[in-house]
């Protein structure tokens, strides 16, 4: 199965375990692809860079496994604004370019455009029913 992970289910995933984490799970067995681009994997590593300090062995596993670990599509030059929050338009067209089946998030500003795509917006938790 192929989807885009959300920055936010990610670094929940590492640092928090739970329901995130049991999606990296399924990631690290190969039952997932997980898609992302350049600009979406400087916003992982930002964002595992500010946690870091919680474990840092475990932030730099991650920063160095990200760019083998993902399928990488390049970043589209300026993708279509339809996000209340513009920032998260990368997702929208990585899940779009990628054919993903879903974009998994917490995002208020993403889930409430579930429906509009020809893939998922869903939640970790309703991902795992999925999976």
């Amino acid at each position: 199965m192929k989807i885009v992970l959300d920055t936010n289910v990610l670094v929940s995933g590492i640092f928090y375990r739970g329901i995130p984490g049991e999606i990296l799970e399924a990631w690290i067995e190969g039952r997932l692809t997980v898609s992302a681009t350049p600009l979406i994997l400087v916003e992982y590593r930002r964002a595992i860079e500010d946690l870091g300090s919680k474990d840092p062995a475990l932030a730099a596993r991650w920063r160095e496994s990200l760019f083998g670990g993902c399928q990488i599509l390049p970043d589209e030059g300026n993708p279509p604004r339809i996000c209340r929050d513009p920032t998260d338009d990368k997702f929208l067209s990585c899940a779009r370019r990628a054919k993903a089946e879903c974009l998994v998030t917490g995002d208020k500003d993403l889930k409430v455009l579930e429906g509009k795509f020809p893939f998922q917006i869903l939640s970790p938790r309703e991902f795992l029913k999925v999976l």
